[in-house]
């Protein structure tokens, strides 16, 4: 059987393939040669790479809380896989129920987990720490904690965004409803009454007309514009378009950083070194231009140039973090400098979350009330025409 394999060797990334009997083989030969392991993965094997999309960083605390619960408890890593496997249910189970088997077959609990393409590498770097040094309990309490911030800033997010939201797509759908159902009744009552039409209502009947015309068409139109749009944004040139747009935003900025920051403290933690860190950040990061700030910063760590000067013209990077960096990097303490920089910025990212809300909220309200009231005064000032005629007759 062909493998392919990741992993570290002489402090370097490498990559690449080996021919073995079993996976357990493919393991131990590359350990025998000094690799330190990543990831391997048998070619046209398993491939469940997809069920990651399926797991919330929610769901994900909760796996790992749950396994150091067991492991704490004392149970083998075998029956704890085994018996959250039971907890889940589909794909989500068949991959647990995978890693199990390959743990039954001698196959180290890290390489299991990365086998299966389905985790972040930050979790089959940390598990290998934990079986370095014998405390996988502990490593599985970090990974549920780490992904317990990371569910917890997604959800404060989407927060901020679901009543705006909410309300553009109310008012969406009355002004719809009014220009497509109720003009053109409107129109031939105010012709038969001879209403001298204001030009507000005009506009919304040539609106109306349009749209009615050619709603299909328009219809069309959007489906096929969103849909490039999409394709485009998932393109790794639409990333760096839409990654250079979000950079002139401090929030967006910061909570970058903070994820940044969480993993890099995360990581050192558990005893990992910095440069291994970086890469690990470096491939769970999906920003195309943080990937490249942090890949220099790797690079430059490797030639003796110090972190906090090779990141000194990241945009993600602001002056506070730089200067704490350099103080890290003078006092070998670089894990406290890191946690005090990952709650700063979260506190930062709170703050700013509740002034954009409190700016963009109102902002939303009075451009929906201008487009409401436009329509209202639109429908109603020849309503109060045609009373007046109807009352004058």
């Amino acid at each position: 059987m062909i493998f392919n394999y990741s992993g570290f060797l002489e402090g370097k990334r490498v990559e690449g393939t080996l021919e073995a009997s079993s996976l357990e083989d493919c393991e131990k030969m590359l350990l025998a040669q000094g690799y330190r392991i990543v990831a391997i993965d048998e070619q046209g094997g398993w491939d469940l790479s997809h069920v990651i999309s399926r797991f919330r960083p929610g769901e994900l605390a909760y796996i790992f809380y749950q396994l150091h619960i067991l492991l704490a408890a004392g149970i083998p890593a075998v029956e704890a896989l085994s018996m959250v496997s039971r907890t889940l249910r589909g794909k989500k189970a068949e991959l647990f129920r995978k890693i199990d088997a390959d743990l039954i077959a001698g196959c180290s609990l890290s390489a299991g987990f990365a086998a299966t393409r389905a985790f972040e590498p930050i979790v089959a770097t940390l598990l290998e720490v934990g079986e370095a040094s014998e405390n996988l309990s502990f490593v599985m309490a970090q990974l549920s904690t780490y992904y317990h911030d990371r569910e917890s800033l997604t959800k404060q997010m989407a927060s901020v965004l679901v009543y705006p939201v909410l309300l553009i797509f109310v008012t969406v759908f009355v002004i719809n409803f009014v220009v497509l159902g109720v003009m053109p009744g409107f129109e031939e009552l105010f012709t038969q009454a001879g209403v001298s039409l204001p030009w507000m209502t005009r506009v919304l009947l040539h609106i109306s007309r349009f749209v009615s015309a050619y709603k299909w068409i328009l219809l069309g139109v959007f489906i096929v514009v969103i849909a490039v749009g999409m394709f485009y944004v998932r393109s790794k040139a639409g990333r760096r378009t839409v990654e250079r747009w979000l950079m002139h935003v401090k929030l967006y900025r910061d909570i970058k950083r903070s994820d940044v920051l969480t993993m890099l403290a995360f990581l050192v933690r558990s005893k990992v070194q910095l440069q291994d860190a970086l890469y690990i950040v470096e491939e769970a990061v999906p920003q195309e231009q943080l990937k490249t700030d942090l890949r220099q910063a790797r690079k430059a760590l490797y030639g003796g140039t110090p972190l906090s000067e090779s990141l000194r013209c990241s945009m993600y990077f602001d002056a506070m973090t730089i200067m704490l960096f350099e103080v890290a990097e003078s006092s070998a303490n670089f894990e406290t400098i890191l946690n005090a920089l990952h709650d700063n910025t979260k506190r930062a990212i709170e703050m700013q979350t509740r002034i954009f809300l409190s700016v963009f909220e109102p902002v939303v309200i009075i451009l929906l009330a201008i487009f409401v009231g436009f329509v209202i005064f639109a429908v109603a000032m020849p309503m109060f025409d045609i009373v007046n005629y109807v009352s004058w007759r």
